[in-house]
């Protein structure tokens, strides 16, 4: 099954409750070096068409794949989780930036 890499990209929701972040259990000083990590991120792959086509080219190779599939073994499947997993915290860091972390 495929999904359309918009819907995935567009369900802010979703990614900020991830908190890959790690916002909700970090101390006021920390804080602000995550939201200063984020908004880097956001400044890369939001803030140019550019970014915005790789963060897609991204999102269509990782996350709109299957992770495990007939006759694979363990580590192709693991590889791929973690492949997937660096563009879920991107799209998380994202949209904790777009809100500020609220």
């Amino acid at each position: 099954m495929r999904f359309d890499p918009e819907q995935l990209l567009n369900a802010p929701e979703a990614w900020e409750a991830l908190d890959l972040a790690g916002l909700e259990d970090a101390a006021e000083g920390e804080r602000q070096q995550i939201l200063e990590v984020c908004n880097l991120y956001r400044s890369v792959f939001a803030g140019s068409e550019q970014g915005k086509y790789v963060l897609r080219d991204l999102v269509e190779t990782f996350l709109v794949t299957d992770v495990a599939r007939p006759g694979d073994d363990m580590l192709a499947v693991g590889i791929r989780q973690g492949q997937a997993l660096v563009v879920k915290r991107i799209l998380s860091f994202i949209e904790t930036a777009k809100r500020g972390g609220v």
